[in-house]
């Protein structure tokens, strides 16, 4: 009854009306969490102001990275989008934030916000994750808002072309001998688990939202995708949901 509940008055909260009233209270630069993220954006939806004021907006991920993401290490982000859940990794002083975002229409917001937030240096990859096949193309399918946007391997109806790196890549090329990640790609983390997983060697810890997904005409539920990342030898710290913090037990 309590869930049913909340589920009702999240519905009237993200109302497009009082988005609307939001943004025009606030100018534009809605406080989040303790950092104020930057919305002047046709890209950002009324509902997703409303959703960002009344921290609902991947609330699940922001518990995890307040409660777990170490201080002072270098993070990859993966599926930065506009930079507000960016913004909260950076409150925690990484040593480096490195961001990858598919989403070329979000690059300019995202790096607004990071020079309103950031407290480290930072560096943003436009660009999709890939598994393997260095350089190959990947298609980016505009949704309703920047959540509902995601990537896919092959071109559907209305899709746009957009590069793409491997993770090892980035890590290599940063020379990451330890880093953090945190990733939220809409199932393409299945790409990782399948073809990369090599680059998950240095990797101290993850919190990921999980997708279900399908991969070579398989499908693959957060479950599957779950024990794949336990049996690489990551341990399941704590849940929120299909959110996930997972320690490396290998890592020293």
């Amino acid at each position: 009854m309590l869930i049913a509940v909340k589920k009702v008055i999240a519905y009237f909260l993200q109302l497009s009306f009082i988005g609307l009233l939001i943004r025009k209270v606030y100018n534009n630069v809605v406080p989040f969490w303790g950092v104020k993220v930057y919305t002047n954006s046709v890209e950002i939806k009324n509902s997703i102001i409303s959703s960002i004021y009344f921290r609902m907006y991947e609330s699940a991920e922001v518990r995890l990275i307040k409660k777990y993401l170490p201080m002072n290490h270098k993070v990859v982000e993966i599926g930065s989008s506009i930079g507000a859940v960016s913004s909260i990794i950076s409150q925690k002083t990484p040593k480096y934030l490195y961001l990858v975002e598919p989403n070329p229409y979000l690059t300019d917001i995202l790096n607004r916000n990071m020079l309103k937030n950031s407290t480290s240096d930072y560096k943003i990859f436009n660009c999709g994750i890939s598994g393997s096949n260095t350089g190959s193309i990947l298609y980016f399918n505009k949704g309703e808002t920047n959540l509902t946007s995601y990537i896919s391997a092959y071109p559907e109806k209305i899709s746009l072309e957009i590069k793409s790196l491997t993770l090892s890549e980035i890590v290599n090329y940063e020379k990451l001998d330890s880093f953090f990640l945190v990733c939220d790609i809409e199932g393409m983390e299945v790409e990782i688990l399948k073809e990369d997983t090599e680059s998950l060697k240095n990797c101290i810890g993850i919190i990921i939202e999980l997708h279900q997904t399908e991969y070579k005409k398989k499908r693959y539920t957060q479950t599957d995708l779950l024990q794949e990342f336990l049996d690489l030898g990551f341990e399941k710290i704590d849940s929120d949901g299909h959110v996930h913090y997972l320690k490396n037990k290998f890592f020293h």
